[in-house]
């Protein structure tokens, strides 16, 4: 029983010097976390800052962003307005030059139709004086050939009588 006594004893004694050496571990553990708690406060503590000033530069880069926009929109719509006056001055523009163009394409259909009438009237003038000279030139041919006809016939009454003459 000595021995059982004994050997509880010691096994007593290595239980104790293991809780003594577990509380030692624990008071190492408990300090190194108590560490690892305050650096972890310090990380978050930095990390707020840095993420306030991260919100502040986004803020900040947030309406520069806006204003910009806004500036960029007026541009915009400058431009727009420019372009839609530009537009209408075109339009205006294009649409005079085409009532020019027609006015004028008008005015050289109507000088057309005159020289055309013109040129009609003149065209049917020669063709009458055409058909008067030509009806003169075959009177003349028809008379040229009843002179031909006569002086043959005249050729021939005297070619007859010196044959009628030389014989009598």
């Amino acid at each position: 029983m000595d021995s059982i006594k004994a050997e509880n004893a010691a096994q007593v004694e290595t239980l104790m010097g293991e809780l003594a050496d577990q509380k030692e571990d624990n008071k190492l553990i408990k300090k190194e976390r108590e560490m690892e708690v305050e650096r972890l406060r310090d990380d978050i503590q930095r990390a707020k800052e840095d993420s306030a000033d991260i919100v502040h530069k986004i803020s900040s880069d947030l309406e520069q962003a806006r204003e910009e926009l806004k500036d960029t929109k007026s541009e915009r719509d400058e431009i727009l307005q420019k372009l839609k006056e530009e537009l209408e001055k075109a339009k205006f523009e294009r649409d005079r030059d085409v009532l020019e163009l027609k006015k004028m394409l008008q005015h050289k259909e109507d000088e057309s139709e005159k020289i055309y009438d013109r040129l009609h009237s003149q065209n049917k003038d020669l063709n009458e004086k055409n058909l008067k000279l030509n009806n003169r030139i075959n009177e003349y041919e028809q008379l040229m050939d009843a002179l031909k006809n006569e002086v043959r016939d005249a050729q021939i009454a005297r070619s007859q009588f010196e044959r009628d003459s030389k014989f009598t």
